[in-house]
């Protein structure tokens, strides 16, 4: 029962590094993509400090960027100094989870190393044993899975429902370049 008991907890480990894999890795394609709205989502998905702080830096400097816009021309020494160092920041992200996605594959590398030992310990059992206790392997690390989907199911769509806008953002007011008349 131990061993079961170990297993399905390594199992739920593993489950849930893949989960954050393939969330880091859909960020980094919309990070590629310029989808800013992604990135946003990410900073709700992940706990790590530095990634949320290079994402709150990049709303600091998209939001600076959007008044510097609508004040200036495209020209402005200070919009091109703007718009460079949020390239490096969209850098800085970019580097930063590619090396979360590293980080989480050794870990589960690491989790599979000792599934395989705890396997092999469940291998020397009689037939009949390992026979039953696979299959109640099987039935609770299944079960540990689905209760953790489901929850973060439900956690995602009370994110989602907190998040979501009450109303439509607009691009700011911009006065013609010249003064026309009717």
């Amino acid at each position: 029962q131990a061993l079961i008991g170990q297993l399905t907890a390594l199992e739920l480990q593993r489950t849930q590094l893949e989960l954050a894999q393939a969330v880091i890795e859909k960020a980094i394609i919309h990070l590629d993509a310029g989808d800013e709205q992604a990135l946003a989502r990410l900073g709700t998905e992940t706990s790590n400090l530095l990634a949320l702080s290079y994402i709150e830096e990049l709303g600091t400097l998209d939001g600076e960027l959007a008044r510097l816009r609508a004040a200036s021309t495209a020209a402005n020494p200070a919009l091109l100094v703007l718009e460079e160092s949020r390239q490096d920041l969209r850098s800085s992200v970019r580097d930063n989870l590619v090396a979360q996605i590293s980080g989480l594959g050794e870990q589960v590398e690491d989790l599979n190393g000792k599934v395989t030992q705890l396997e092999g310990r469940l291998g020397k059992l009689p037939e009949s044993q390992a026979t039953l206790a696979q299959a109640i392997r099987r039935v609770q690390s299944q079960s540990e899975i689905v209760n953790f989907l489901l929850k973060s199911q439900l956690e995602a769509e009370i994110t989602a429902a907190s998040t979501s806008a009450g109303a439509v953002l607009i691009d700011p007011a911009v006065p013609p370049p010249s003064r026309t008349f009717p």
